[in-house]
């Protein structure tokens, strides 16, 4: 018997399918799953059913039976086989594996939406218990395929919704266990968590801040346990390194992946779920899911990418300029390190802040912004100018210009700093405290016109209600009156699991965070990411101000102290490797359209005998008193090349100015790369299969310019650090040969940790990008980096080459250069250059004639419109 199934096969594609005739072969068990060709033999009788195929199987290729059983197989092979259907009703579950949950009718259809044509098929289902579960429409589940078959949809519908559908248990555990599975797939058949492990498909899944983890499927997946939303997977083949993300598609806080048992045949196995959080009291009526599939046979970084680029289409969103906000566009402030919970002795930290903004304007810098932290509403402990401790209130129990006036903070008020500063402000917001907080529930909370819920260890103002809208509607156009243009939303991944109201409700989440959104908006507004569960960047895709987030660790240092740490400085050097390596990090921000930042560094050593110093529990607050950082050079290349904000951390006059300019303009607008830095392939393979590829932050990013003869990255930015054991990175590593062209000829140099910021030494000769080899060794400290920059030769390998504004990180950047064109006439070769700048600053560029390894320099001075001009010719 288990060596004959046949069926017949359905195949549907551009329009209507066909029914095949019935096959009268004999195919084995191992056949079924990679061809779909099923049928059922019993003493000589063949029973012929129908089945469905959609796709394309150089692509996607989906194959469904009469059952509603099906697979998906990928660039030619089998990866994944579905488990059953699965939903839980009056708590208890039904299933398609014992008949509890049966098909009712399907249907075959096609159709167009924000990601173009599809073709798929739905399945209505119902309960064996049909008269209690909701009749024949319990619920839908279709899949879409897309016309170019790279990316499939499983969409799940509630017609007329589900009681009872999760655990009577509050347990955020449970919160990440679906309650439903569809899609669902079998570990142990196809490629998905099969015992060989030279067969099994790596994996990245993402956890806090969108930080990735990686391995062999399931091997560590989750590692946060099933309190993890487990969202999204991005999928890699073993051997051909070929790759496919699985996320959800909407419903972003109300879906969640995890492994779990399933029935297979009588028996049990695992199975990666898919489905609505196993916490919610109910499903609505009309409530659908959407989990969307995309492979690529190229690159990681551009399968995520093109993943993304769906998912913003989807939603109607555009990944963020580099004039998005104030935040990604200037050079800013942060009271993110020297500052984080401290001040001047005898001072107020609105003293302590003019003090910084003063003495780093007179020191050259030109500051676009300044973040205030969680500190100005007394989130922890704070100092007092009399020398105490204000203990504060464990989170945010107020957050308006009352709890900024507190003696040692603001007592003027925030718009008096405001004006006083001239800067904009992105400030902190933390968890909304409950009832249990030292001074009780947040004081809004008595309004009964906003409709706050309130908890024991949280609260917020009840999401979708006229109340709530109106609460963050008068307190966002407060705020922005007192100067605020960002509000760093932290922690909300602790204030999720803290109220049962977010664990019990759908929608109740995505609803609170989007009311919020929205009213900030309206007031001119922006949110930045802080802590956050990885469903936070897929959600961004909905809020109409969501433009960066935090990708690195938080910059603290992490050193527990002495119980007497206050009373002497100890100098010692430190760096938290989990700030600055976010190559693999930026990634997911970016493909959905947030600006991956890298949080506030420390620039030079700082002085810390006229900076307050409180104990709380093991650590000083400042975490950084009397520490310093230990590779300043390394976090301000890593922040230039993030493409994202750049902030300074330093307390008064304690900032190397030189090494900060390098990343700006004079008029402190950031020099950016076109893209943050990924990391290479051949990292996040190592990270995944352990082959030894290549250990340590080895990423890449790269610059086009307006006016040059193709889109493709002419100028490359190659930054390798901790690397363990020689990698030698080549063209294809970092560049798309495709489209950077066959011929492409190149000049590069490097630089090092330390090096003087001078002329490059070129290496050698012009060379064929398709040949270019970049050599990365082991250094005795992990802070000590290579940057390479490569250069395109113009006019096809024999016109001048532009280096750039060598004295920047970012030597060749959109913002400094505005247009160029090339000259590539018989008798002669040139480019000319629109050059951008504050006005009477002076701009030098460096440019190697053709036919030379000789470095010129070529000067243009800014006029009061703000731009120059440099013309180059042979």
């Amino acid at each position: 018997l288990n060596t004959s199934w046949v069926l017949p096969k359905r195949r549907v594609g551009g329009g209507a399918g066909h029914l095949s005739s019935c096959m009268r072969t004999v195919y084995c068990l191992s056949s079924m799953l990679r061809t779909f060709k099923v049928a059922l033999f019993l003493g000589g009788l063949l029973l012929c059913t129908d089945a469905w195929s959609f796709g394309d199987p150089r692509k996607i290729q989906l194959e469904v039976a009469q059952d509603g059983s099906y697979s998906v197989q990928m660039g030619g092979e089998l990866w994944f086989v579905s488990s059953p259907f699965e939903v839980v009703v009056e708590g208890k579950r039904r299933s398609s594996a014992d008949g509890t949950l049966v098909i009712a009718s399907s249907e075959t259809i096609t159709g167009t939406d924000t990601l173009g044509a599809y073709t798929g098929l739905v399945l209505r289902w119902r309960s064996a218990q049909s008269t209690i579960d909701g009749g024949d429409s319990l619920l839908e589940t279709a899949f879409l395929m897309a016309a170019d078959a790279t990316s499939l949809r499983f969409n799940t519908t509630f017609p007329v919704g589900v009681e009872g559908a999760g655990s009577d248990s509050l347990s955020a555990d449970l919160w990440g266990t679906p309650s439903t599975a569809f899609p669902g797939f079998v570990l142990g058949s196809g490629k998905l968590g099969v015992a060989n492990a030279s067969e099994a498909l790596g994996f990245v899944g993402y956890s806090e801040i969108g930080r990735p983890y990686t391995g062999i499927f399931p091997k560590g997946y989750k590692v946060g346990g099933n309190t993890e939303d487990g969202v999204p997977l991005l999928f890699v083949h073993p051997q051909t390194k070929y790759s496919a993300m699985l996320s959800p598609a909407s419903k972003f806080y109300d879906t969640v992946f995890g492994v779990h048992d399933t029935s297979v045949n009588g028996g049990f196995a695992s199975a990666l779920k898919c489905g609505v959080v196993g916490t919610a009291d109910s499903i609505p009526a009309g409530w659908q899911t959407q989990v969307i599939l995309h492979y690529n046979n190229s690159k990681i970084s551009r399968t995520v990418m093109d993943w993304g680029d769906k998912l913003l289409a989807l939603h109607n969103k555009k990944r963020p300029g580099p004039t998005a906000t104030v935040q990604v566009q200037r050079l800013g402030l942060s009271t993110v390190g020297h500052y984080f919970y401290g001040a001047k002795y005898n001072e107020t930290f609105g003293n302590t802040l003019v003090d910084l903004v003063s003495t780093a304007r007179a020191s050259g810098l030109s500051i676009g912004y300044l973040l205030i932290d969680s500190m100005w509403y007394r989130e922890g402990p704070v100092p007092t100018p009399d020398g105490g401790v204000d203990l504060g209130f464990g989170g945010t129990w107020r957050w308006d210009d009352t709890i900024a006036r507190a003696p040692e903070m603001f007592p003027s008020g925030l718009e008096s700093l405001h004006k006083q500063l001239g800067l904009p402000f992105v400030m902190h917001m933390g968890e909304w405290v409950g009832g249990s907080s030292p001074k009780g529930p947040p004081p809004y909370a008595t309004n009964k016109s906003y409709d706050w819920v309130v908890e024991d260890k949280a609260s917020i103002p009840r999401p979708g209600t006229t109340g709530g809208r109106a609460f963050w509607d008068s307190l966002f156009a407060a705020m922005s009156a007192n100067g605020l243009t960002t509000y760093k939303l932290d922690h909300s991944q602790q204030q999720m699991p803290d109220m049962n109201y977010l664990l019990r409700t759908l929608g109740a989440t995505a609803g609170w965070l989007k009311d919020m959104a929205v009213a900030a908006a309206s007031h001119g507004v922006t949110k930045q990411y802080g802590g956050h569960i990885s469903s936070g960047f897929l959600h961004s895709v909905e809020l109409p101000n969501a433009f960066v987030a935090r990708v690195s660790d938080d910059y603290i240092p992490g050193v527990k102290r002495a119980s007497d740490a206050c009373s002497a400085s100890s100098n010692m050097p430190v760096s938290p490797q989990g700030n600055v390596f976010m190559g693999k990090n930026s990634l997911y921000a970016w493909a959905v359209g947030l600006v991956p930042y890298k949080d506030a560094f420390l620039s030079t050593v700082q002085h810390w005998n006229d900076t307050t110093c409180i104990m709380e529990g093991s650590y000083t607050k400042p975490e950084w008193w009397g520490l310093q950082e230990q590779y300043p050079e390394l976090h301000v290349v890593v922040a230039a090349l993030s493409a994202g904000p750049v902030g300074i951390g330093d307390g008064i006059g304690t900032s190397d100015i030189a090494l900060i300019t390098r990343t700006c303009t004079a008029n402190g607008t950031l020099l950016k790369p076109d893209r943050p830095a990924f990391a290479l392939d051949i990292v996040w393979e190592n990270s995944i299969f352990g082959n030894g590829a290549a250990s340590g932050e080895i990423t890449s990013t790269g610059v086009s310019l307006n006016g040059q003869p193709t889109t493709a990255f002419s100028w490359h930015y190659v930054l390798g650090a901790d690397v363990k054991s020689p990698v030698m990175v080549t063209a294809s590593d970092f560049s798309d040969l495709d489209t950077d062209g066959e011929d492409a000829t190149v000049f590069l140099w490097s630089r090092h940790a330390g090096d003087q910021w001078g002329p490059p030494v070129l290496v050698g000769s012009p060379q064929p990008l398709r040949q270019l080899e970049l050599p990365f060794h082991p250094t005795e400290s992990w802070g000590n980096f290579t940057l390479w920059y490569v250069a395109h030769v113009s006019c096809n390998g024999h016109g001048w080459t532009l280096l750039g504004e060598t004295s920047k990180i970012v030597p060749v950047s959109r913002q400094r250069i505005v247009h160029y064109k090339e000259d590539c006439s018989p008798d002669a070769t040139g480019i000319d250059l629109e050059v951008a700048g504050t006005s009477q600053e002076t701009v030098e560029l460096m440019f190697v004639p053709p036919n030379t390894t000789t470095v010129r320099v070529f000067t243009a001075t800014i006029n009061a419109d703000g731009m120059g001009r440099i013309s180059v010719s042979s």
